[in-house]
């Protein structure tokens, strides 16, 4: 069996559960197996759950609102819809956290952590279809919160360059 069709059928167990949070990860995973296919509207509908901020939403894990907004620029992008695709990138501006960040992480301490990554895109999205000047100063941001990064880090990082090269950046 195909891996997307194994995950439509894990999606798919997890939506119908009467619990609440394995019903909203069967959601947001069905929305990535559509969005697979290429059913970028289907996908953005079946994502919905990531907008409603509840205690089921803090349940999911730290990495499940930040996956979502990610894959939901790149759907709005794919629609050649740029102005939405930009907005959902800016999910990491928010400052979700519950007390000092200790123990486990937090969607927030996740959110900040990817923030260069949602930043980046926003970039690269501005320099081929919206306002090539306005991306400089978030590249430059991206540029300072990168400089002694990870070895790992080096693809994003020449990402980086080359977005300020296109858009004309100093």
């Amino acid at each position: 069996m195909r891996l997307h069709t194994l995950a439509r059928a894990y999606a798919d167990t997890l939506q119908v559960t009467p619990e609440p949070v394995s019903s909203r990860l069967g959601a947001l995973l069905g929305a990535r197996v559509l969005a697979a296919r290429g059913e970028w509207l289907e996908a953005l509908d079946r994502s919905r759950p990531v907008f409603v901020l509840d205690s089921v939403a803090i349940q999911l894990g730290p990495f499940a609102r930040a996956s979502t907004y990610l894959g939901r620029g790149e759907w709005q992008g794919a629609l050649g819809d740029w102005e939405l695709a930009d907005r959902e990138w800016l999910w990491y501006e928010n400052s979700d956290l519950r007390g000092w960040p200790q123990g486990p992480p937090q969607q927030g301490e996740v959110d900040a952590m990817l923030s260069g990554l949602g930043r980046l895109r926003r970039a690269e999205l501005a320099v081929a279809h919206l306002e090539p000047s306005a991306a400089c100063e978030p590249l430059a941001r991206i540029a300072t919160l990168w400089s002694d990064r990870e070895p790992a880090w080096n693809a994003l990082s020449q990402r980086v360059a080359d977005a300020r090269k296109h858009a004309g950046c100093r």
